[in-house]
């Protein structure tokens, strides 16, 4: 009979073995069966939790234990390592080693992205990613103010160069408080998954409690960035991960936060637009972080993100001085810029010269009409209109539209009688349509003296209110249709979100039209009132989605019943934490409330007959907030 120790030595040594790994990361973390479907495996779909993908993800091995993060992968493929790179000498390779870290060298092989980069761990040179450029040497906000003080703004190239520098002087290169990364040390240690959770994240009381962690994974050496630094694989991962499923209230496989804006910024041609929006998307995604922590707990990622802006505008600049530029990365990064400082970040001032610059730029294309040429310059231009229509109706009635805004009427016009058109912010464009045509009755009103009542309109002014009301009573199912026709899935889940949302924008746009527009006092849209919240709050619970503020807002502002009021309350609640403009509007909205309080106290009548111009509180405010 054999002895244990017999046994022992009989059996089979190890042997090493090169494992394959094909199930997505989501699956393996799961220990569950994968199918490798693409983009998403049936599994997650199944289950409804995001599919993270197949992409390779590298770990950092520690050399002295062996130890290292598990579910991640310590290898990769020669092949994959040079594949997409030109055969270099051995001195080229040692050069491309030795200039990986400063990144000074601008020779030719320099032009593509250095493979490198990918395995940068030097924390003691606080240097520019894009320039070699010691961030001390950087200019301050007060030296990019004066700098642009002294530009010429004659044409409207220069003009935007201008406009877009004079912003707060806040959004400069930041060192102060920004003086290290996002979550550096847990990065050497190993710790490559950053979660933001319930001490991170600051929650008002009253919040719904939803996911109460975000967790946000990186993968340290394979970069998809152009630069390959730790701190923006970060931030440009946690941007394609989190953010696009908030930007668009009806997310699918069209939304351009996933698809358009990130693939320009890291897989186009590398020029200063392009660094201009890639510094914009990571200051957008440091503002998101910012945000989910609250002001105590994320001042140094709102640090980080305004020295992104800052690196984005210079960039920008740089862009506009080009003789030759590509339109559609320069108005995406326009437009990022914008939403990044006056949408993500809680600074209401400034977005109308953000505008007026991105105007002056489209001005030049008017004839060429680069829109409808590419499908990237149709998604950035849709959403440059958008801004354009919603922004005007932030404006008082006695203002009429800026004169830089006709120079592109025709191409507004052409844009929004495309049938796609709105799509980003789950409406259509029937509807704002009727948001542009409100607004343009709203001036000519203004214009007449108008006074609440039909009876003192011009003839061709009621015309149009008469063509408004017919085209409000309009049923909504044919836009529906229209609607899931450019919808990839026809599932009654997807229907069901078409319809709630389309009738939120359909009623805020009748709430807008009657007070805002016609004046009247908001008991004349009380029903309409609550329908908007109640849908809001629908689509907010059901579906763990993030609707379009502007008709809850419009709504918001309107509510004066007891059910409408507490409606209103719980999406404020809820959606403080989503952007830094979500607080300036809880203010406007709550201060509408207070004046509609206290007139109808003075007055002694009911709350529904006081009618309050949101417009007018926000400039007693000393608010102008952009309403996206």
């Amino acid at each position: 009979m054999s002895t244990p120790s017999a046994m022992k030595k009989s059996r089979k040594p190890k042997t090493n073995c090169q494992r394959t790994f094909t199930a997505c990361w989501t699956c393996r973390r799961r220990n569950v069966r994968c199918d490798n479907a693409v983009p998403h495996c049936s599994q997650c779909e199944r289950m409804r939790v995001p599919c993270e993908g197949y992409e390779i993800r590298l770990v950092w091995v520690d050399t002295a234990t062996g130890a290292y993060v598990p579910q991640q992968r310590r290898a990769y493929p020669c092949e994959l390592t040079w594949k997409g790179y030109p055969d270099w000498t051995l001195k080229q390779v040692g050069h491309l080693i030795d200039d990986c870290e400063l990144r000074e060298c601008r020779c030719k092989i320099q032009h593509k992205l250095n493979p490198f980069y990918t395995f940068l761990q030097n924390e003691g040179a606080e240097v520019d990613s894009d320039n070699g450029t010691r961030l001390s040497e950087l200019p301050s906000g007060d030296q990019l103010y004066e700098e642009s003080a002294r530009d010429s703004c004659g044409s409207p190239t220069s003009e935007v160069n201008c406009l877009i520098s004079e912003r707060d002087a806040a959004v400069s290169v930041v060192h102060s408080v920004a003086t290290s990364p996002i979550d550096r040390n847990s990065l050497l240690s190993g710790k490559y998954e950053t979660t933001l959770d319930n001490g991170d994240i600051e929650r008002n009381p009253c919040s719904r409690e939803t996911a109460l962690s975000v967790s946000i994974s990186r993968n340290p050496s394979q970069s998809f960035t152009p630069h390959g630094f730790e701190e923006e694989n970060f931030l440009f991962s946690h941007y394609v991960s989190q953010l696009p499923g908030k930007m668009m209230p009806i997310d699918d496989g069209r939304n351009p936060w996933r698809s358009t804006y990130p693939s320009i910024a890291v897989l186009g041609a590398q020029t200063s637009s392009t660094e201009a929006l890639y510094y914009a998307i990571l200051a957008q995604s440091a503002y998101s972080i910012s945000n989910l922590k609250g002001p105590k707990r994320g001042k140094n990622e709102k640090a980080i993100a305004m020295r992104f802006s800052g690196k984005a505008i210079q960039e920008l600049r740089r862009s506009l001085e080009s003789p030759e530029k590509e339109y559609s990365s320069v108005l995406a990064a326009l437009l990022s810029i914008m939403l990044a400082e006056h949408v993500f970040n809680h600074n209401s001032h400034g977005w109308r010269r953000h505008i007026r610059g991105a105007v002056g730029f489209v001005s030049q294309y008017v004839t060429q009409k680069p829109w409808m040429l590419s499908h990237d310059a149709w998604i950035i231009t849709q959403n440059f209109v958008l801004a354009i229509v919603l922004s005007q109706t932030v404006c008082s009635g006695t203002i009429n539209s800026p004169d830089y805004i006709k120079d592109i009427d025709g191409m507004v016009d052409d844009v929004i009688s495309q049938p796609s058109f709105g799509y980003t912010m789950g409406g259509n464009t029937r509807l704002l349509g009727m948001i542009y045509q409100a607004r343009q009755i709203d001036v000519q009103l203004a214009n007449m003296g108008y006074k609440p009542g039909i009876q003192g309109m011009k003839e061709d002014i009621l015309v149009q209110v008469e063509e408004m009301f017919s085209q409000l009573e309009k049923p909504l199912d044919d836009d529906v249709e229209l609607y899931m026709e450019q919808q990839a899935s026809n599932s009654a889940r997807t229907r069901q979100l078409v319809e709630v949302h389309l009738n939120l924008f359909h009623g805020g746009v009748m709430i807008y039209f009657l007070c805002t527009v016609l004046q009247n006092p908001p008991s004349t849209v009380a029903r309409q009132v609550s329908e908007v919240l109640n849908n809001t709050m629908t689509f907010v619970d059901t579906h763990s989605k993030y609707v379009s503020v502007w008709p809850v807002f419009m709504a918001m502002v309107e509510a004066y019943t007891l059910e409408s009021l507490e409606l209103a309350n719980r999406y404020l609640a809820s959606s403080n934490e989503v952007s830094g403009n979500r607080k300036d509007i809880d203010r406007v909205v709550r201060q509408v409330w207070a004046d509609r309080e206290e007139l109808a106290s003075a007055r002694q009548c009911n709350l529904g007959e006081i009618f309050v111009d949101w417009r007018d509180v926000m400039k007693k405010l000393n608010l102008d907030i952009l309403l996206l």
